[in-house]
């Protein structure tokens, strides 16, 4: 299950895994338009643990490419950054720990060592701590990717 799956990197990763043959179940709150043959599309709330429950069932792996990305976005939106970023991911682990998912995947940011980045600083650094934490505690093995800024780029001609 691919948290995010409709995004930018999420789909890439469905991609990848699709050409390796795993069964690819893309979890986002609105359709993908990068959906590929094969893939199946679930359509649901991060912030709802139903939903991130059902997602993740039969899953053996789960990744966490959800949330607000954006720096503006989320310094403006501090209750909306918590709620999908770091309650979502904390939906995530207990769904992870529900169906005995044997890894999690969190997409993180190199601004959790940047004197800059305001709440979505906070909400990447409070989730790799909680992710770590919960690892301790329940057994989840997990893998961090910590991504620099991204860019999409065109070429005309």
């Amino acid at each position: 299950t691919v948290w995010g799956g409709s995004g930018f990197l999420g789909s890439h990763v469905c991609d990848e895994l699709s050409k390796n043959n795993h069964k690819v179940i893309v979890a986002d709150h609105k359709n993908s338009d990068y959906l590929k043959k094969g893939q199946e599309m679930f359509i649901g709330d991060i912030t709802s643990k139903h939903d991130v429950l059902e997602s993740c069932k039969n899953s053996d792996i789960v990744f966490n490419f959800a949330g607000i990305a954006g720096l503006d976005q989320a310094n403006e939106n501090l209750r909306k950054t918590i709620d999908i970023n770091i309650l979502g991911n904390v939906n995530l682990l207990e769904a992870c720990d529900e169906n005995k998912v044997s890894k999690y995947v969190f997409a993180s940011s190199l601004y959790v060592y940047s004197d800059s980045g305001g709440y979505y600083k906070f909400s990447k650094q409070s989730s790799e701590l909680l992710i770590d934490e919960f690892h301790n505690q329940n057994g989840l093995d997990f893998l961090i990717l910590r991504f620099g800024s991204l860019h999409l780029r065109s070429k005309k001609g």
